[in-house]
């Protein structure tokens, strides 16, 4: 059973700002019961990202605290690194007064509220906290019924298995074959711009008919619906001009739908997600599962 206490995690290295966290839990600690606040709060400390990530792997935290002061120079990379560590706790910045603009500009990549270092009192840290906690459980829940990528806006692993799922049944039904592409891509720096550079050219590999999808960071999938060998040739000349060149299965028309099940099921039951797949599938080849051309 899970303790009803808080874990929250403070990345910070200035004496000065771990000096007011600490005092603000400790107040808090003291007159929590008069607040009619019955749950506890414990902050463990984080001297750097590093350290952060290890903590991370070692336990779950409920929120955390990162002073974008206490970064050594690196707050972007910093912010993005701990997002990433941990996409399903809620980040509250520290920041001081004159970094505000840029702490506001975090906020729309995905942290949740910031405090100035300079205003830095018990009871606005801790309401800051808490309703950072009930925002970011929402969007989550809300990310899990989606169908889009947030920042990309190509659909995301749930949306990309619901319509392959559908044209899968479309090409049996009108004796068409489907094309299963997934790849991995690099990108060259890590931030949202870089990743939408490698969406927007993943796009544009394919017809805007075709399904396109981000299924993490550095993750893509598509579906296209193969009507002839010509198509086919077309397709593969896009492909293989591509670097890396995706790996691709082509199913056949006449067990379309069931194949497409049974590709899902493999890949799913051995990787648990589509995201996991392009290790598991062979080179690239436009040949379908019994082993016949287009």
């Amino acid at each position: 059973m899970r303790s009803q206490c808080l874990e929250i995690l403070l990345v910070d290295s200035q004496p000065e700002t771990i000096r007011l966290v600490e005092e603000a839990f400790t107040e808090f600690d003291e007159t929590r019961f008069r607040r009619g606040w019955t749950q506890a709060m414990r902050m463990l400390l984080a001297a750097d990202i590093v350290e952060a990530g290890e903590l991370i792997t070692e336990q779950r935290f409920d929120a955390m605290l990162l002073n974008l002061a206490g970064t050594d120079g690196a707050p972007l990379p910093s912010f993005l690194h701990l997002r990433a560590s941990a996409p399903d706790t809620p980040i509250v910045l520290l920041a001081p007064a004159a970094d505000e603009p840029f702490a506001l500009s975090l906020l729309r990549q995905g942290a949740q509220d910031y405090l100035l270092i300079e205003d830095l009192d018990c009871w606005p840290m801790m309401r800051a906290l808490r309703c950072a906690m009930q925002r970011h459980k929402v969007a989550r829940a809300r990310q899990s019924l989606a169908l889009h990528d947030e920042l990309t806006h190509l659909y995301n692993e749930r949306g990309f298995r619901h319509l392959a799922q559908r044209d899968a049944q479309l090409a049996a039904r009108h004796g068409m074959h489907l094309a299963l592409a997934l790849t991995t891509l690099s990108a060259a720096s890590d931030d949202d711009l870089a990743d939408l550079a490698l969406a927007e050219a993943w796009r544009s590999l394919f017809e805007p008919s075709d399904l396109t999808a981000r299924l993490s960071q550095h993750r893509f999938a598509a579906a296209s619906l193969i009507a002839s060998h010509d198509e086919a040739l077309v397709l593969e000349r896009r492909l293989v001009m591509s670097s890396p060149p995706p790996v691709v299965k082509l199913l056949s028309p006449l067990l379309c739908a069931t194949e497409f099940e049974l590709y899902l099921h493999e890949i799913l039951g051995q990787h648990r997600s589509l995201s996991a797949a392009t290790a598991a599938c062979d080179n690239m080849s436009f040949e379908n599962r019994a082993g016949r051309h287009l």
